[in-house]
C-alpha cells in the first residue's frame, strides 16, 4: 500500500481537531468556575477542620491545570500539559480531598504526610505549590513558536511496513531476553517474590557493587516502542493482515508490561496503557473505551495482584492471595504515597533547609549529566537520583528513596525564585517540546510513535519526580525511538512533508 493509500486511513487533521475540542473551552470553563468555589467552600470551612486546607489547595491546583485546555483553539488532549497536569491532580487535588477528609484515618496521613507537625507547618509551602502551578501554566500558555523545520524533518519519514514487522519479532526477542537477564541479575526469578523492587539502595553512599541495570530497562522496553509501531500499521491496514497484526501487537503489550510488573513500577505500567491509547488519539480513529474499560478492569485485577504481591514478604503468591482483602485498595495505593509533587513532601523539604540539607544551588539537576554513564565503566559515580536523599534524611527510611518533585527541587537548588522562575521555564519548555514534537498535524507514523514513546510524557516525569530524572528518560527514550525508526525507514520515500 502507497504512502497516499495508508494516509487516508487517517482522519484530517481539522477534523480530528474539531472532533477532539468540541466543547471543551466551556467544559474547562465551567470546571475552573467549579473548582475555584469548591476551594474557597473549603477555605470557608478551615476553622472547623485545619486540614481542609489540603482540599482547599487542590481544588485550586484544578482551576489553573484547566486554564490552557480553556483557552487554547485547539487543544491537544495527550498534550504535555495534560501529563504534567496528571501529576498535579494525583499529587495535589486527590491526595489533598483524601487529607481534608481525613481518608482513611489520621494515623495512616499522619505517617505519610503531617508527621506529626501542626497544619500551619504545611500553608506557606502550599502557598508556594499553588503559586508554582500558576507560573507553569503562565509559561506553558504565554510561549509563542513555530515549529523547528529541522527537527521536522528528523522525525517525520516514511516506514517500511515489511521492516516494522521484522522489528516486532526481534522486540520481542530482545525484551524476553533482557527481562530475563534482569530478572537474573537481581536475585533470580522467583514467582513466590513477583512485583517486588528489586534494585534497593541503603544508603546515600551507593557502594561501588551497586548496579540498577537501567540498560536492560531501555532494551526491555524495545517492546513497546515495537507495540506503538504495530499497532500504529494495523490501524492503517485494510484486510485480514489487521487482525494478525493486533494480535503481535497485544503479544508485544504484555511484554513490554512484564518487566515493570516484576520490579512493581505501577506508573510505568499505567503509562504504557496511555500510550497505547495515544495511538489511537493521533491516527485519528474512534478509540474503543469498551474495550478499554475490560482492559482497565483486567489491569485493575493486575495492579491489585502487584500491591498484594509487594506487600506480603514472606509468602507464598498462594498465601498473599488468600490472605489479602480484594477491594478498592488499589485507589488508596495510588494516592497514599509519597510520590508525585505534593504539598506535605515540599513543605518537609522546605523546612529541611539548611539544617538538614543544604542547598544545592543546581547540583541535583546537574547531577543527572553523569545518568548515561554506566556504573561498571565508572564505580565512584555519584548517586543520581536525589530521592534516596529525601528519603533517608526527611522520612528516616532505611532503603525506600522519595521523590522531591519539581517545586521542592527548585525550592532546594535556588530558593523561592527558583521555584517560580523554574515553573515558568519549564511551562515554555514543554510548549516548545509540543509544538516540535506533537503529531496533531501531521500523517507519520514515524512522528506519532517518537512522541508518544518519548517527549509526550516528560511533564509527568518532571513535575512528579525531578528536572533531571524526566529530561533523562524521556531523551534517552526519544533517541532510542528515532534511531530504531530510522533503521525501518522506506527507501522509496523521503521526509514527510505537510501543508
Amino acid at each position: 500500500m502507497n504512502q497516499q493509500a495508508q494516509n487516508a486511513h487517517y482522519r484530517n487533521p481539522e477534523e480530528l481537531e474539531v472532533s477532539a475540542t468540541r466543547n471543551l473551552t466551556f467544559t474547562s470553563l465551567v470546571g475552573i468556575a467549579i473548582s475555584a468555589i469548591l476551594g474557597a467552600i473549603c477555605l470557608v470551612n478551615y476553622g472547623t477542620n485545619q486540614l481542609l486546607l489540603f482540599a482547599a489547595a487542590g481544588w485550586f491546583a484544578v482551576a489553573v491545570v484547566l486554564i490552557p485546555a480553556a483557552f487554547s483553539r485547539c487543544y491537544d488532549l495527550f498534550s504535555t500539559w495534560t501529563f504534567a497536569a496528571l501529576s498535579i491532580v494525583l499529587g495535589v487535588t486527590i491526595r489533598g480531598i483524601y487529607i481534608g477528609f481525613q481518608y482513611p484515618d489520621f494515623e495512616t496521613l499522619d505517617y505519610f504526610y503531617f508527621r506529626s507537625e501542626p497544619v500551619e507547618f504545611f500553608i506557606w509551602p502550599a502557598i508556594i505549590v499553588i503559586g508554582g502551578i500558576v507560573c507553569l501554566a503562565a509559561g506553558y500558555v504565554s510561549f509563542r513558536s513555530n515549529a523547528n523545520e529541522k527537527i521536522s524533518r528528523l522525525v517525520e519519514f516514511e516506514l517500511d511496513p515489511q521492516k516494522i514487522r521484522l522489528f516486532a519479532y526481534a522486540a520481542l526477542a530482545v525484551s524476553v531476553v533482557s527481562t530475563l537477564a534482569y530478572a537474573k541479575l537481581t536475585g533470580g526469578f522467583d514467582l513466590s517474590n513477583l512485583s517486588r523492587k528489586r534494585v534497593l539502595i541503603d544508603h546515600v553512599e551507593v557502594s561501588n557493587s551497586h548496579r540498577s541495570w537501567q540498560f536492560l530497562r531501555v532494551f526491555a522496553s524495545t517492546a513497546m516502542l515495537a507495540h506503538l509501531l504495530v499497532v500504529g500499521d494495523a490501524l492503517r491496514t485494510i484486510g485480514p493482515e489487521r487482525v494478525g497484526k493486533f494480535l503481535l501487537a497485544a503479544v508485544l503489550f504484555g511484554v513490554a508490561i512484564f518487566l515493570p510488573f516484576y520490579t512493581s513500577s505501577r506508573g510505568t505500567v499505567m503509562m504504557y496503557g496511555i500510550f497505547s491509547i495515544g495511538v489511537f488519539y493521533y491516527a485519528g480513529k474512534k478509540i474503543p473505551w469498551g474495550k478499554i474499560a475490560i482492559l482497565s478492569v483486567v489491569a485493575l485485577i493486575g495492579f491489585q495482584l502487584m500491591s498484594v504481591m509487594r506487600t506480603a514478604e514472606e509468602m507464598t503468591v498462594r498465601q498473599a492471595l488468600s490472605e489479602s482483602k480484594w477491594n478498592f485498595e488499589f485507589f488508596d495505593r495510588i494516592v497514599l504515597n509519597r510520590n508525585e509533587i505534593e504539598i506535605a513532601k515540599t513543605a518537609h523539604i522546605m523546612n529541611a533547609i539548611p539544617h538538614e540539607l543544604s542547598m544545592q544551588y543546581g547540583k541535583t539537576i546537574g547531577v543527572w549529566f553523569l545518568a548515561p554513564i554506566p556504573r561498571s565503566f565508572w564505580n565512584s559515580k555519584p548517586l543520581v537520583s536525589s530521592g534516596p536523599i529525601i528519603g533517608t534524611t526527611i522520612y528516616k527510611n532505611r532503603i525506600s528513596g522519595v521523590p522531591p518533585g519539581f517545586v521542592a527541587e527548585m525550592y532546594w537548588n535556588f530558593h523561592v525564585i527558583g521555584v517560580f522562575a523554574g515553573c515558568l521555564l519549564l511551562g515554555f519548555f514543554l510548549r516548545w517540546t509540543q509544538i516540535n514534537f506533537s503529531p496533531q498535524h501531521s500523517t507519520s507514523l514515524s512522528k506519532l510513535v517518537i512522541y508518544v514513546f518519548g517527549p509526550m510524557q516528560v511533564g509527568y516525569l518532571i513535575v512528579g519526580t525531578a528536572l533531571g530524572y524526566g529530561i533523562v528518560n524521556a531523551t534517552v527514550n526519544t533517541i532510542w525511538a528515532l534511531i530504531i525508526l530510522r533503521i525501518l525507514k522506506s527507501k522509496d520515500c523521503g521526509v514527510l512533508h505537510h501543508e
